[in-house]
């Protein structure tokens, strides 16, 4: 089992000139300490994650401070870009980091996102594993045929090369058809515990297996803190992270016309919602029960 960071970050004041410092700290502290990875999001137009608008950004700087740490983007929402750029941004965050880039893919769902591309409507899982193959052919050094002005086809590569030839690539998603996909495409998976329940993602898991590639990864996002006790880190993190829930609701409700909900019954979804995390889905608590979930 390896371990790596995430961000998501549910706050964001825009006159804050030290948004960033957290990220960048915990990307050297990561580095130093023997951590494998991080992981970066994209969002957009929202302050829950909406930091993060331009991983590929954040990259790069932690590229220049890191040494060791894999450098990946947790997720690339892939309708919203050409899969030119996507290979060009990316190629040169490994060049400037030696190497050190994977990237995650996802279709998005945040409808406010597709203001970039006009022409998601039909984004299916086809197309989303056809762009990705076009990233990592380009990552190659292949060429592609892309329609230019008037719709003649040019034959192109990227530059710069980046310094791997090949691209390990995930897939963020809850969706076990997607899990098996990917795993038979030869990429990973990027998942998490928000719309699944442990016993669901074991048996997806079981899935996975059956058909990926030797090397192939399921990558599980957690949200942690190792306290000296339970209660300790209750009193720590428990405000804070009730605080990244209810965040998260403004953004779902956006989705879902469901959860526009009254105050009372708003804090009750988050009450749920709190104690169903604490009890199956993280790893805050005391050492001792960290280490027995992990």
């Amino acid at each position: 089992m390896k371990l790596s960071i995430l961000f998501f970050s549910a706050e964001f004041r825009a006159d804050d000139p030290r948004s960033y410092d957290l990220v960048l700290e915990a990307s050297r502290f990561a580095d130093a300490h023997g951590f494998h990875a991080v992981w970066l999001p994209e969002r957009h137009f929202h302050a829950f994650g909406g930091i993060y608008p331009n991983p590929a950004i954040i990259a790069g700087v932690i590229a220049s401070q890191t040494r060791h740490l894999r450098i990946r983007a947790g997720s690339v929402v892939l309708p919203l870009h050409h899969p030119v750029r996507v290979a060009e941004d990316w190629a040169m965050v490994d060049r400037l980091s030696g190497g050190r880039v994977d990237l995650s893919f996802s279709k998005g769902w945040n409808k406010s996102e597709f203001v970039f591309r006009g022409d998601v409507a039909g984004y299916d899982d086809d197309r989303m594993f056809a762009d990705i193959a076009t990233v990592r052919s380009l990552w190659s050094g292949c060429e592609e045929s892309f329609p230019t002005a008037g719709g003649e086809a040019r034959e192109l590569s990227i530059y710069p090369r980046p310094q791997g030839s090949s691209l390990s690539f995930w897939v963020s998603t809850f969706n076990e058809g997607l899990y098996v996909r990917s795993a038979r495409e030869g990429g990973s998976v990027l998942t998490g515990l928000l719309l699944q329940s442990p016993a669901q993602l074991k048996a997806k898991i079981e899935s996975f297996r059956e058909v990926a590639v030797p090397g192939a990864q399921m990558t599980l996002m957690l949200h942690a803190f190792a306290g000296a006790d339970d209660r300790q880190a209750l009193e720590v993190v428990g405000a804070p992270f009730r605080a990244y829930l209810e965040n998260s609701m403004t953004l779902w409700k956006q989705q879902e016309p469901r959860l526009d909900l009254s105050e009372a019954a708003r804090q009750k979804v988050l009450d749920f919602a709190f104690a169903r995390y604490l009890k199956e889905s993280t790893l805050i608590g005391g050492m001792g029960m960290v280490e027995e979930r992990l």
